[in-house]
């Protein structure tokens, strides 16, 4: 399964801080299960107008994981 529909979904949310996200590692194994991969996604967040809060990069963080769960990706 290609790991870009949720890179593009991510893409869609259009988070203002979110200057680019991309596909750090992937892992393959028969420990994760046979024509299952792990994936480990990178994003690089900026504000221009203030350093982030732990609250918004929380808010920012629930978002992604939310996101990856609502689409039916298993989180490890």
């Amino acid at each position: 399964e290609p790991t870009d529909p949720f890179l593009k979904s991510v893409s869609a949310l259009k988070i203002q801080e979110m200057e680019e996200g991309f596909v750090q590692t992937i892992f393959r194994s028969n420990q994760i299960g046979e024509g299952k991969k792990s994936v480990t996604y990178r994003f690089k967040l900026m504000s221009y107008e203030k350093s982030f809060s732990q609250d918004r990069f929380k808010e920012l963080s629930d978002t992604l994981v939310n996101l990856a769960k609502q689409s039916g990706y298993q989180l490890r």
